[in-house]
């Protein structure tokens, strides 16, 4: 096999690679664009994780999510701000428990700062609202919201198989091309 082809194999692994988790990010972050009817009237239910970026308003703004907890599971509950100063909070209810996180900084407050997370673990099984909410801000903005089981399927595990799948994929091709061994050819003399 020559080295063109080679080139082209790889490239070609490399754009469907990226294509499809990019796809797949992209229709995670967008499904509030994709339903027809408002969300309050079906609410999407997690069940194993939730990550998403969103936006908030800079008075009274708030973005609700639902999900199922189990009894007796810790939870950790995790979100970045991107939005210079006011005060936020980041909340869960269900009928096992609820926590509530508030936060403010300033502007001359670092990055790290704007963070807010927390562990819970719910005393009763069921679906639980989760709320990131901006009670005054000085401007609008977005924000990440993570949550997930604590020590299942992290957010370091996850991208630990990602990068598995990544050679895997990326290095079956290779083994594949080299185990081909090229014909000798007679030396001209």
């Amino acid at each position: 096999m020559n080295k063109r082809t080679f080139q082209k194999i790889i490239a070609l692994s490399g754009i469907v690679l990226f294509i499809i988790p990019s796809a797949l990010v992209f229709a995670a972050t967008n499904n509030k664009q994709l339903l027809l009817t408002p969300e309050e009237d079906f609410p999407k239910i997690h069940s194993i994780f939730i990550y998403t970026r969103e936006t908030l308003g800079n008075i009274i703004s708030f973005d609700t999510y639902h999900m199922k907890l189990k009894e007796q599971k810790e939870y950790y509950f995790w979100t970045s701000i991107d939005i210079e100063s006011g005060s936020f909070q980041l909340s869960v209810v269900g009928p096992g428990g609820a926590h509530i996180e508030p936060k403010a900084w300033s502007m001359s407050d670092p990055d790290s700062v704007r963070k807010i997370s927390f562990v819970f673990t719910p005393s009763s099984t069921g679906n639980y609202t989760i709320t990131v909410s901006s009670l005054v801000a000085s401007d609008g903005g977005s924000y990440q919201l993570y949550v997930n089981r604590s020590g299942f399927a992290g957010i370091w595990w996850m991208i630990g198989l990602g990068l598995l799948v990544v050679i895997i994929l990326l290095g079956f091709p290779i083994i594949i091309l080299r185990s081909r061994k090229k014909k000798k050819r007679k030396r001209k003399r």
